[in-house]
């Protein structure tokens, strides 16, 4: 190679890393609003299917950063409700959250916001689980999952409500 290829191979490396480079803190955004949707999913998919299966579902949440089990949830299911058990379905058996992801907090209804410890939703054949909203977190960007038993729906909103 000779001093101009070099130069050049260096002047479209430096202009693609300018490209790039103020990109990269969108990707982490990115990894959220998947973390979000993926929760949002997995909520209207268990509201659904306690229904048309006429089982019971248990959600596990665990929100938090001072715990280091934190930030992970589970799903238990159970025909008459009394005895849970892990669920072989993979699409119903929880969600893996991005490691930066943090469950900040979640408000139940019958609860009130908490922050620390664990909660149980129960999505019941009849009427699915109790109005909550699941707030997550990456350093700065936080969002909020709405889930409403009387239209079925699961909201994903940008920021914290």
């Amino acid at each position: 190679m000779t001093f101009i290829e070099v130069v050049l191979v260096v002047a479209v490396l430096s202009a693609i890393l300018l490209i790039s480079f103020p990109r990269i803190p969108y990707i982490s955004d990115y990894a959220l609003k998947n973390d979000a949707r993926k929760l949002a999913s997995l909520f209207s998919i268990l509201d659904e299917s306690a229904t048309t299966k006429k089982t019971y579902y248990k959600v596990l949440i665990v929100p938090g950063t001072k715990n280091t089990e934190a930030n992970h949830i589970t799903v238990e299911s159970s025909k008459s409700g009394r005895e849970f058990k892990a669920i072989e379905d993979s699409s119903l058996s929880g969600v893996e959250l991005d490691e930066r992801t943090v469950i900040d907090d979640i408000v139940v209804a019958g609860l009130g916001l908490v922050d620390e410890g664990e909660v149980d939703l129960f999505f019941n054949p009849l009427y699915g689980a109790e109005p909550f909203s699941l707030h997550i977190s990456q350093s700065e960007s936080v969002f909020t999952i709405n889930y409403n038993p009387y239209s079925g729906r699961v909201k994903v909103v940008e920021g914290r409500i």
